[in-house]
């Protein structure tokens, strides 16, 4: 899933910053995906293992929460859901909503346009009609 994906390459050059990582993920509508957010997050642990050729020993929980039990859901599930929303979905109001928010969306899958394929609040700004098509 395209979901599952963005989520491993978000977390890829992070997991190895503290010995003890928790990572709340946000349960929407009546579908749980423990198993696969856990499996993002395995796989962007074992990417980076092999880019760097290091071993990660940080302790890492991953947890679906539904927002109204858990108030410290990380803000970049929803973030990252937003974008993935307008990608997917072609629906931009909840990117758009937190765009003065978000420093830079890079379209890591748009191989073409680079360096264009990055976009920002003041140069390039995200427009639905310029990303790439998945």
């Amino acid at each position: 899933m395209f979901y599952d994906d963005i989520v491993s390459k978000l977390f890829e050059p992070k997991l190895h910053k503290s010995s003890k990582i928790q990572i709340c993920f946000s349960i929407r509508g009546n579908r749980k995906r423990q198993k696969p957010l856990e499996n993002a997050i395995l796989k962007a642990k074992k990417n980076f293992e092999q880019k760097l050729n290091i071993q990660i020993n940080s302790k890492i929980n991953v947890f679906a929460q539904y927002p109204r039990d858990e108030c410290c859901l990380q803000v970049i599930d929803y973030i990252n859901w937003s974008v993935y929303r307008a990608y997917e979905k072609k629906d931009v109001r909840y990117v758009n909503y937190l765009l003065n928010n978000i420093r830079i969306i890079k379209d890591i899958y748009d191989f073409n346009k680079y360096p264009l394929n990055s976009y920002s609040r003041r140069k390039n700004k995200f427009d639905i009609n310029k990303i790439s098509p998945l």
